[in-house]
């Protein structure tokens, strides 16, 4: 797997949100750029044949923060899964405006932020309101809400395309465009990977390969600044691979992101990053890394550096 691919998709995973957000923080731009064609590199997507099966369990959970939260986790992920299109339907509720043009400039603005070479183009989206007011013609949430959006993109980075079709539907409460409080975000993910070969030519895959579904869920407790009450749990299923991801996010001061990530109940990976910039030690536990001392790479300011320390204030 190449690892700045994968560091691309993790970085990828990060929510923005804010005053001005075109889609008012329930679809994270730098998600767009990276969730979906890295996903098959990472082993986060699901063959979409298999993940109409509930889950039986997430297997082991060493987080305590993750833990608590596993068997809610358990549930919603097997809602999704079942209910499929109907938990994800933008025809239901009542419509509202996206405004492309602005969600395109968001999503360009987060790929010079993350420096990965990436690069998204917005193709459509949709939004609806089960409850709640629309956003306000800035994109700004107010108040109590839970809404469905969907958004379809094409990304590319290096020799990886992929066509995304992401769909969100976020409950909680808003102040000045940003959630506050608890909130729940529940994701499903529909893509096509293609390799790009040096003609340039694309090779799609082939069979049941050729679409895949992968689906997510996020709680969090923030207060208005952004700063996270408690721990941002992350909960993601992959069918085909039988892998269960977890992320934990903590952000100690609202600039500053520590995000840990869980394999089946092992520790995968660990980065860090300083408003919106990778900012930090960037650390893999794969054993195969370790041996071959590349499990430790330094970012400053979202550069990438050799460095023997490497401060993340």
């Amino acid at each position: 797997m190449n690892t700045d691919a994968m560091r691309c998709y993790f970085r990828g995973r990060r929510t923005a949100a804010g005053p001005g957000a075109a889609i008012g923080g329930a679809i994270s731009r730098s998600a767009l750029l990276g969730a979906g064609i890295l996903a098959a590199a990472a082993g986060l997507i699901a063959n979409p044949a298999q993940a109409q099966e509930a889950l039986k369990s997430l297997g082991p959970v060493p987080d305590p923060t993750a833990a608590a939260l596993a068997p809610r986790a358990l549930a919603d992920l097997n809602r999704m899964i079942t209910q499929g299109d109907a938990f994800f339907d933008v025809n239901q509720g009542t419509a509202c405006k996206v405004d492309l043009d602005q969600l395109q400039k968001e999503t360009d603005k987060s790929a010079a932020a993350m420096g990965s070479g990436a690069s998204a183009t917005i193709k459509d989206g949709a939004r609806a309101m089960l409850s709640g007011a629309c956003p306000d013609a800035n994109g700004v949430f107010m108040g109590p809400a839970e809404h469905i959006e969907a958004i379809t993109s094409h990304t590319e980075l290096s020799n990886i395309v992929m066509d995304l079709h992401e769909e969100t539907r976020v409950s909680g409460v808003y102040a000045q465009g940003r959630l506050v409080g608890e909130s729940a975000r529940y994701v499903r993910h529909k893509s096509t990977t293609y390799h790009k070969l040096s003609s340039g030519e694309l090779v799609a895959p082939q069979g049941p390969e050729a679409l895949r579904v992968s689906y997510f869920v996020t709680y969090a407790v923030e207060d208005q600044n952004g700063k996270t009450i408690k721990p941002s749990v992350r909960f993601a299923w992959s069918g085909a691979q039988k892998i269960v991801t977890v992320l934990v996010k903590e952000s100690p001061d609202g600039q500053r992101e520590v995000d840990t990530f869980y394999n089946n109940g092992e520790l995968f990976m660990r980065m860090r990053t300083k408003n919106g910039a990778y900012h930090g030690w960037m650390e893999y536990f794969d054993p195969n890394l370790i041996r071959l001392k590349q499990d430790k790479v330094c970012y400053q300011n979202g550069t990438q550096i050799k460095a023997l320390q490497c401060p993340d204030t």
